[in-house]
């Protein structure tokens, strides 16, 4: 049948994907890279499919988990750093010490979150959010965002300590305030890759 015909079943579509993909893979290594990937006379098969995510498939990764990657960047530099989170309402809520990442974030709040979880095997499926920081701060008139921020991390155990443990000594942390912000997901892509 042919690809675009729509009545291949399942089967038949991935195993049309598998083979064109492997066709990709053989011409990108060129001859010497072939015969290194032969086994006797077989032929190694690369069998991963990667498929773009739905936004309902995103949320519910986003959801599901509660660590991802910070990246945000000042003066043309970029930082990446772990970043424990709640998401809701089409926001990452999250907690800090001032520190490095706060720095930057007020500088520049253009950041951007990704979130990996790991399947079996080679299996995997990868979220990235864009969006804005913004601060929540402790001040008359702004309670009820930083209480729904602190509402939601605390429905996770020890949600405070990623972002409370930096190597300082006590006596600056004791006269740091901490920080709750959240970044709003202005757009979000995800991947998935299966075998």
């Amino acid at each position: 049948m042919a690809k675009g015909d729509g009545k291949r079943n399942g089967f038949d579509a991935h195993q049309s994907d598998v083979q064109a993909n492997r066709t990709i893979w053989l011409k990108c290594l060129g001859a010497s890279g072939v015969r290194d990937l032969q086994a006797g006379s077989q032929m190694l098969e690369i069998a991963m499919i990667v498929h773009t995510m739905s936004m309902l498939e995103c949320t519910k990764l986003l959801t599901m988990n509660r660590l991802g990657h910070l990246a945000c960047a000042k003066d043309g530099q970029p930082y990446v750093v772990p970043l424990h989170y709640a998401y809701a309402d089409n926001h990452l809520y999250a907690f800090s010490m001032p520190g490095k990442k706060i720095e930057w974030m007020r500088s520049n709040p253009l950041v951007s979150v990704q979130v990996l979880e790991r399947g079996q095997g080679r299996e995997w499926r990868s979220v990235v959010v864009d969006g804005h920081y913004e601060e929540l701060p402790d001040r008359i008139g702004d309670e009820c965002g930083r209480d729904y921020a602190w509402s939601l991390l605390s429905k996770h155990s020890d949600w405070w300590e990623p972002g409370a443990l930096k190597p300082a000594t006590l006596s600056v942390l004791d006269h740091s305030p901490h920080v709750f912000f959240r970044i709003s997901a202005e757009s979000m892509s995800g991947r998935e890759a299966k075998d």
